[in-house]
């Protein structure tokens, strides 16, 4: 047996002779181990007395561990005992059998006692960088998800350009249900307070001039009365179907989306088409009093610029009249002179919400006219206000 081996400092059980003390027997046992300094020791170390039963009592195995405790200074020791001796007719012989004492290993040392080192430090510490980064992993997805949720606007939106396509179902007018594939004219459904889903029927041109046009205003046959007050232009009034005003929240909305062109489509009693069309069209909200800019020198068609012109050039835009509410920059009431709400100035060139009539409108000037349409104040048998998103 060396040191390092497999079974280095433990003591094996050497040859075992019976003889006859008296009545009892007893048992030489004789041994050997190895020692701190790796020399060999052998020697009878314990004599072992056998009790009446012929079996080795606690007694004396207690002893045989206190003798080879004291006898050498050694790593450590193994006692395993494999055979006893028992009587058969007067006469002792050795039958290997199994001792009913458990191996004992201990280890005497008169060495200093050594620091403990710990076989587990190592696998604490690397439980804790493991918990360290599952816990860093766990709040990195965290923020995240934060600021996943918290930046909703899509990469066009952020850019400051209105996204047009979307496939939810929910379009805010009729250039994003022209780009989702309706390309009829007719009046559908729109949803301009996005994420807010309320809804708000119109009237789509979708040929016109590329289409995609949403219809704020309609008249077409003076079946619908437009000398109406402020709330009822705020909120809107009519039918869709037929003549009506979309509403001026609902068109501040629509137009504060983003850049919107402005067209204005007219038709004459006397037959034929014309149209005045602008770019960069805003509506005010009703704090700012819906306020109405188009960009200047902007004006395109053949219907006549009666809105840029208004008698004046008013660049910040104008505010928006009704009989009930006088808000333009003339002496008298406007929206009263000319019977119905308008975007007056010093009154105006045009005023397509007055009375539904062609006649006797030269004297009144309260018919729904465009004054350079045939250079008079006479009604528009047809007309279109639309505004379309660029």
């Amino acid at each position: 047996m060396s040191k390092g081996s497999a079974d280095s400092g433990y003591v094996h059980a050497g040859t075992m002779s019976t003889s006859e003390v008296s009545s009892a027997h007893y048992l030489d046992l004789d041994v050997s181990f190895s020692t701190n300094s790796d020399s060999r020791a052998h020697g009878l170390y314990s004599r072992i007395y056998l009790s009446d039963n012929r079996s080795i009592d606690s007694s004396n195995y207690n002893r045989i561990k206190e003798n080879l405790s004291s006898s050498q200074t050694t790593t450590e020791y193994y006692l395993s005992l494999s055979s006893i001796a028992h009587s058969t007719g007067g006469t002792f012989q050795q039958e290997p059998q199994v001792s009913p004492y458990p191996p004992v290993r201990r280890t005497v040392s008169t060495d200093a006692p050594k620091p403990r080192q710990s076989g587990k430090r190592p696998y604490i510490i690397g439980l804790i960088i493991l918990l360290l980064l599952i816990l860093i992993s766990i709040v990195a997805a965290l923020i995240s998800i934060f600021l996943s949720e918290k930046d909703t606007t899509s990469p066009v939106e952020s850019l400051g350009v209105p996204t047009i396509f979307n496939d939810t179902g929910f379009h805010r007018d009729c250039k994003e249900i022209q780009a989702n594939g309706s390309t009829s004219d007719g009046v559908y459904t729109i949803y301009p307070y996005l994420p807010n889903t309320t809804a708000v029927t119109v009237y789509c041109d979708m040929t016109t001039d590329g289409g995609g046009w949403t219809t704020f205003q309609h008249r077409r046959d003076g079946s619908v009365d437009f000398y109406l007050l402020w709330d009822s232009y705020r909120n809107g009034f009519g039918d869709a179907q037929g003549e009506y005003w979309l509403g001026n929240e609902h068109l501040h909305q629509l137009t504060s989306r983003g850049a919107s062109d402005f067209y204005v489509r007219l038709q004459k009693f006397t037959g034929g088409w014309t149209y005045a069309k602008y770019n960069e069209i805003s509506v005010a909200d009703e704090a700012g009093k819906y306020r109405l800019k188009v960009k200047f020198n902007s004006y395109q068609g053949n219907a006549g610029d009666c809105f840029q012109s208004h008698l004046t050039v008013n660049t910040p835009g104008y505010v928006f009249s009704t009989p009930d509410e006088d808000n333009d920059l003339a002496s008298g009431n406007c929206a009263l002179a000319h019977r119905g709400a308008w975007w007056y100035n010093q009154c105006s060139l045009a005023n397509l919400n007055g009375y539904y009539k062609n006649s006797n409108c030269e004297q009144d000037r309260d018919c729904n006219f465009w004054y350079y349409l045939a250079n008079n104040y006479g009604g528009v048998k047809t007309s279109y206000m639309m505004v379309r998103r660029v």
